[in-house]
């Protein structure tokens, strides 16, 4: 509270104010390879049978490294503002400036290394027995694993700091006022080391895919083809999470806490040169573990500090059975379609079809209640849902059409949203977990267009959509206490009934009467509108007032400009994409249940490639070629939670083709 109002009192309404509770800044670096083979074979060995086989692999790896810095309050207690006379605020009461004072400087140096590996076969045939009759079999295996590893060290100052902070710019000003002298936050013997976080995960999914398809061609009639079809797949996926490593640096009473003046070489200053492009000063020069100590030999980082770990061996934190989580989910399926055609007055041509599918899933794994102990679970749930649709074109000229579209559509959630495991941070007291309660969303959606052909290569269309859903899966946050400690739990949770609609406008063209190497340029642009909202369990402008807040994901404008080029084996696009405000989670972890909005913003990208024979084909891409700065906000455009810059990213593949 704030005397605003000037009357010496801070009781009025208008007296109430939110301020921020601490800032961050953070810099990364990582280095992303991935190595992909892909194999396929054709095999006719009649006219009217047809087999196939496809191998591909993929081995990606990524490996990052960087610094998080924290100002904040210690052991879970808030910063105190300072003086009311420093504070500024707008109309609105929303805070502008102000400093704050019991802040203690944190911040570590991690690194994580990421490995993925995925194969996937599969195979078929097509038969024709006769003319008019053709069968179609599919199946396929695929199998994932992945393993993540994190550690990072941490640092702090061992004496409280002020700190200021103005978001009145472009781009907030923060900094810290080291206590005793300016030169506190660069002097070794004033900080201490924290902590050492230390985990990993691994992950192993599988899934088989076998579908059976059988089409005829009629006669003639009203109904031109039917097809009907059997689907039926598994998919098993298995995460293992271990005990969250962390080692206690500052509070173990058998041990004195040590400065990092103790261990020459495990800290420096922070790089500072040209933080944020130069746009930004950011905290100033503060000390943190070096880069190329995280980088190289974790083992002798944790014997550096073998002291601080229990009976004083270190100790690698280990899979256990209460990190293990397995989810199942079997799909069987069948469907029928009928095409359609009528050469009346107004002539149509359509399908229409209906897809029923039941889906049974089972998680299997262990919970942490709140308060109480982690215990297992063994859980299925089994629905089946009955889809039809419906599809209509008129042709109204030769060039001009029309499209009607009518459906029911199904979205499961995905395995991860599943997983019941809590994976929680001591540092920070927040967690995240999954819901093994979660039901699909379900859509009830109608589509209309009109399509304008005005060459073999150029077109206009616009269309409209509806989309009345169930069950759209939000986010919550939930305190848990784990053993005697609160933390904040971020979960998935089903919300409301929700609405989807908009419409898009669109235009292609290839300027192919232009002479010669011209005649490859062409264009593509199109602008979608999007009115989406849903009650949500949690999320609103002010803590504990629910509101309805458009759907996760969804930009209410959106607009694409792409210039394309295709001629003589040269293939070229550079594309800019630009989209508005949009939620990007109704809630996370340490938000308070205040949803995150990605704020409006555009980007430029750019591809190439050639083909410098019939089978090898060279290109590049170039992603975010603008520099394009990203920002996010609490609920309302006047809270600002976070900055962000994401340097361009090239790429170049080598693609060879026997």
């Amino acid at each position: 509270m704030v005397d605003r109002t000037g009357n010496g009192s801070t009781a009025d309404a208008a007296d109430a104010v939110i301020v921020p509770n601490g800032v961050g800044q953070f810099n990364n670096v990582g280095d992303r390879r991935r190595i992909g083979i892909s194999a396929a074979v054709q095999w006719k060995p009649a006219d009217n049978l047809e087999v196939y086989g496809q191998f591909d692999y993929a081995n990606y790896k990524f490996n990052q490294v960087g610094y998080l810095v924290y100002p904040f309050g210690r052991g879970g207690a808030p910063i105190t503002p300072g003086p009311a006379s420093s504070f500024t605020f707008d109309e609105n009461g929303e805070f502008q400036s102000g400093t704050f004072q019991n802040v203690f400087v944190e911040g570590n140096t991690y690194r994580s290394d990421r490995r993925s590996k995925t194969a996937s076969y599969s195979g078929g045939l097509k038969f024709n027995p006769t003319s008019q009759l053709t069968l179609t079999t599919d199946v396929s295996y695929v199998d994932s694993r992945t393993k993540t590893e994190f550690f990072a060290l941490g640092v702090g100052s061992d004496q409280p700091n002020t700190l200021s902070v103005d978001i009145t710019g472009k781009l907030p000003v923060i900094g810290v006022t080291g206590a005793g002298s300016p030169s506190f936050l660069t002097d070794p013997a004033n900080f201490s080391y924290l902590y050492i976080l230390d985990s990993s995960s691994r992950s192993h999914n599988d899934q088989w895919s076998v579908r059976q398809d059988v089409e005829y061609e009629t006669d003639g009639g009203f109904f031109t083809s039917i097809k009907a079809g059997v689907r039926y797949t598994k998919l098993n996926a298995v995460v293992e999470n271990p005990v969250f490593g962390y080692v206690d640096l500052f509070d173990t009473p058998r041990v004195p806490r040590t400065p990092l003046s103790a261990i020459p070489g495990y800290y420096n200053p922070v790089p500072v040169k040209n933080f944020f492009r130069g746009d930004a000063a950011g905290l100033g020069s503060f000390l943190i573990p070096p880069f190329d100590v995280i980088r190289g030999d974790l083992n002798a980082v944790r014997q550096t500090f073998a002291s601080y770990y229990p009976n004083g061996q270190v100790a690698v934190p280990e899979y256990l059975p209460t990190g293990r989580n397995d989810v199942s989910e079997q799909t069987i399926g069948g469907y029928w379609v009928a095409r359609f055609k009528s050469e009346t007055i107004l002539p149509f041509d359509g399908n229409l079809g209906v897809r029923i599918v039941n889906t049974k899933t089972n998680v299997a794994g262990f919970q942490t209640p709140s308060g109480g102990p982690t215990i297992p679970i063994d859980q299925t749930n089994s629905y089946t849902s009955v889809l039809p649709s419906l599809n209509i074109r008129f042709p109204i000229t030769e060039t001009l059409q029309l499209r009607l579209a009518a459906s029911k559509g199904l979205t499961r959630p995905d395995y991860n949203l599943l997983n019941s495991v809590l994976t929680f941070d001591p540092v920070s007291r927040r967690g995240s977990s999954g819901n093994p309660d979660l039901k699909p969303l379900r859509a009830d959606q109608l589509d209309v267009s009109f399509e304008w052909y005005f060459n073999k290569t150029s077109s206009v269309y616009a269309a409209a959509f509806y989309k009345a859903v169930n069950g759209f899966i939000a986010r919550v946050d939930d305190p848990v206490v784990i053993d005697g400690t609160q933390y904040q739990i971020n979960r998935p949770v089903n919300g409301a009934n929700g609405k989807i609609k908009g419409f898009e406008i669109g235009y292609q063209q290839f300027f192919d009467f232009l002479p010669g190497p011209l005649s490859g340029f062409g264009v593509q642009a199109n602008y979608t509108y999007v009115d989406s909202k849903a009650p949500n369990p949690s999320a609103g402008a002010i803590p504990g007032a629910p509101i309805s807040v458009p759907l996760e994901g969804l930009s209410k404008n959106s607009y694409n400009l792409v210039g394309i080029y295709e001629k003589y084996g040269l293939s070229a696009r550079v594309a800019y994409n630009w989209r508005d405000d949009y939620v990007r989670t109704t809630s996370a972890s340490g938000t308070g249940n205040l949803p995150i909005y990605d704020r409006a913003f555009g980007q430029l990208d750019a591809s190439i490639s050639y083909d410098v024979t019939p089978n090898i084909t060279a290109s590049v891409d170039a992603t975010n070629l603008l520099n394009t700065r990203r920002e996010t906000f609490f609920g309302l455009d006047s809270r600002p939670r976070d900055y962000s810059v994401v340097d361009r990213r090239f790429g170049a593949t080598l693609r060879v083709n026997y």
